[in-house]
């Protein structure tokens, strides 16, 4: 409502919810659509809604995200070129507490002023993330919305529009927050969610994209490799010993060394983009160390999704996830 350029059409949708949505929402000047029977998941709830839509951008909120007054006018200014289909701002965490939401927030700031400006310079951005993504409605409903195959809505539309030609942008000045988990339980819930939809869009996409584009590939391998690198390389000492050294000690070695990027890469990043956002270095500073626990999190959860979309998906035994439940 305080946006410095005011959207032409709110609409709020309530799949089937029971927390008083359609009623707090009415207090408002917006339009409410309530399914009473609930469509299940995200993708197909914008995807019954985004045919009605009459404006040139489509912008998709969730609940519990909180943009900054100037979000819309910034965000809008890559859409002049009639290329880009996609545009997504910077995503952090709100009023952080506890070691799960400090930990979060520590692994936005380093992504998001690492990966993702490096990913934007590329033209290869491999998740627009849907908390608040803006999409050029004219291509996202020839598109026929987000696809459906995935529980990862936003990257795997992400990845349909680029191998189909469409730009993809990173907005650096775009802000706004996000309501991340706040407890291991809500956490797991999410990982598992993002994790599956992530492999899945792999799945899915792979091969039209080895083959359109070379450098987004290489980008998701090298995101796969940062996630399973430390377990390999400190795990293969005792499996292929290249010395006399001994695989123990060779694994201690690999852990520091590992170690060591975080204090002379991580670290630096990190507090690079808390001063650019207007959040303490002393406070990333001190919960930097966090990020080392629910690395723990991220390393189990992309390894189970791994096995079942790559394995257990193809050969019939599962299915992939299909019902959006939320983080917290």
């Amino acid at each position: 409502m305080r946006q410095t350029v005011a959207p032409e059409r709110i609409i709020v949708v309530d799949d089937g919810s029971t927390d008083r949505t359609s009623k707090v929402a009415s207090g408002y000047p917006v339009e409410i659509v309530r399914n009473e029977r609930p469509l299940g998941n995200k993708a197909r709830v914008v995807n019954y809604v985004a045919p009605e839509i009459d404006t040139d951008l489509l912008v998709n909120l969730d609940a519990d995200t909180i943009l900054c007054d100037d979000y819309l006018e910034r965000i809008k200014v890559p859409f002049a070129d009639p290329k880009v289909a996609i545009a997504a701002g910077i995503v952090l965490t709100w009023n952080p507490k506890g070691i799960f939401q400090r930990a979060r927030n520590i692994e936005y700031l380093f992504g998001q002023h690492l990966y993702r400006p490096i990913q934007n310079a590329w033209g290869s951005i491999t998740v627009c993330p849907g908390c608040a993504c803006v999409y050029r409605r004219e291509v996202f409903v020839k598109a026929g919305g987000f696809p459906e195959g995935t529980i990862a809505e936003d990257m795997s539309y992400t990845l349909h529009a680029m191998v189909n030609g469409h730009k993809t942008v990173y907005v650096a000045d775009a802000e706004c927050y996000v309501v991340d988990p706040a407890n291991a339980q809500q956490l797991k819930a999410q990982l598992w969610r993002w994790q599956d939809g992530y492999m899945a869009c792999i799945r899915v996409f792979g091969k039209d994209i080895l083959r359109r584009k070379h450098i987004l590939a290489l980008l998701l391998i090298a995101s796969i490799w940062d996630t399973f690198s430390l377990p390999i390389l400190v795990i293969s000492p005792f499996l292929f010993e290249p010395s006399g050294v001994g695989a123990a000690k060779l694994a201690e070695y690999v852990a520091i060394a590992w170690l060591g990027s975080d204090v002379f890469i991580t670290l630096p990043v990190v507090l690079y983009g808390a001063r650019k956002r207007a959040i303490s270095v002393w406070w990333a500073l001190a919960n930097f160390p966090l990020i080392w626990g629910i690395r723990g999190f991220n390393l189990f959860y992309a390894t189970k999704a791994l096995i079942w979309e790559f394995f257990l998906v193809p050969l019939g035994w599962k299915q992939s996830l299909g019902v959006w439940i939320k983080g917290h």
